[in-house]
């Protein structure tokens, strides 16, 4: 009898086992192209931890140590940590010198025998300023030079700059006051006649 011929083979058809060698192969791919983005991030992160990493060493290396120099010490300071003032700088700790106190406890007054007043002061500085409460004519001199003379109005002020010695002269010694140092010590006489008054800084 006739054999029968074999089937054709057709070249597209696989056997089984090539089947699910191919259907492994997609699902590797599949999960590789799942994987890829994660890998990408992981890539970035790595690379921006080195250059912040190289960043830093860098700026460490350019800048160096501090200068011992540069440090200010304990006694810098002008507010603080220096030493406190003593008794010699006449001020508070703070550094402040205090302000003299002007009392009349540190005045002396004194009458001669020709009728002249003497007032001494025992203050590092004598400013004086007389006072007119009417009209009076007056000479003072401050350390041998005149700084003032003439008639003055009532309500007229007379300065005199700080001195050692002063000397003045009145027409009418009771409408006059003399002030030292913002002290005021009264009128330079009871009686409304002429008088000299002298100033002295102890």
């Amino acid at each position: 009898p006739p054999r029968p011929k074999p089937a054709p083979v057709v070249e597209d058809s696989l056997p089984p086992v090539a089947t699910r060698a191919r259907g492994r192969s997609h699902r590797r791919t599949a999960a590789a192209g799942k994987r890829s983005p994660v890998r990408l991030w992981l890539g970035i992160i790595l690379v921006a931890a080195l250059l912040l990493g190289g960043y830093v060493v860098f700026s460490a290396i350019s800048t160096g140590p501090p200068d011992p120099g540069d440090v200010d010490g304990p006694g810098d300071d002008p507010d603080g940590g220096g030493a406190p003032s003593g008794p010699d700088d006449g001020g508070d700790p703070g550094g402040v010198p205090a302000e003299p106190v002007f009392g009349r406890e540190h005045v002396t007054v004194a009458t001669g025998d020709a009728g002249e007043l003497t007032i001494a002061v025992a203050w590092p500085i004598m400013e004086t300023k007389l006072v007119c409460s009417d009209r009076v004519w007056l000479s003072a001199q401050a350390d041998g030079v005149v700084v003032a003379e003439g008639i003055f109005e009532a309500g007229s002020e007379v300065e005199l700059p700080d001195t050692a010695r002063a000397v003045i002269r009145l027409g009418r010694a009771r409408p006059t006051n003399i002030v030292i140092n913002g002290v005021d010590l009264g009128a330079a006489g009871e009686r409304d006649d002429a008088r000299q008054v002298i100033l002295i800084r102890e």
